[in-house]
């Protein structure tokens, strides 16, 4: 599974599941790609309590977010898309 880092709009940058779910808001702090990687870890982490991390639903992402399976897209840029548009 891949997901996917997707900027809507200035501030609004959320994370997605390859389908176009949306998984969470990301954090205020997160900006680009290049510093979103660590942020958005601790991000999904906070937003999942620890039994959840463990689970079968939320497992697979966090297994992505650490490993780096995820792409950025800017959405404010006129040729960006994202797959499930």
């Amino acid at each position: 599974m891949t997901l996917f880092l997707v900027k809507h709009a200035d501030w609004d940058i959320r994370l997605h599941d390859e389908s176009g779910d949306e998984l969470f808001d990301a954090p205020d702090t997160i900006h680009d790609s290049a510093s979103a990687e660590r942020e958005l870890v601790e991000a999904f982490v906070t937003a999942n309590p620890s039994a959840d991390l463990l689970g079968d639903t939320v497992r697979p992402y966090f297994v992505d977010l650490v490993a780096g399976n995820w792409n950025y897209r800017d959405l404010t840029i006129p040729e960006e898309t994202v797959p499930w548009q």
